[in-house]
């Protein structure tokens, strides 16, 4: 049996916990972001870099430096819009 795609609830809190803590990258414009679609990652980039990416890959996940999560980027855009 394989692993399901989808968040269960304790990985759904960590993500948003995490966006919310990564909120403060963006502001300072640090090139603190990794970017991965399709296995292929890119980084470190700043906000304004990965959302350039994410315009081609909107079903990209985000990462930090030092990071050992993955956020889905749609995830981090809800987080940025709150």
């Amino acid at each position: 049996s394989g692993r399901s795609s989808s968040l269960d609830e304790f990985e759904s809190g960590r993500a948003v916990d995490t966006a919310l803590e990564w909120l403060g990258f963006i502001d300072a414009g640090k090139k603190e972001f990794f970017f991965a679609h399709d296995n292929t990652p890119s980084g470190p980039l700043s906000w304004d870099e990965v959302e350039e990416i994410a315009e081609e890959f909107p079903e990209g996940y985000l990462s930090t430096s030092g990071s050992k999560f993955w956020v889905p980027m749609d995830l981090m855009r809800v987080a940025r819009a709150a």
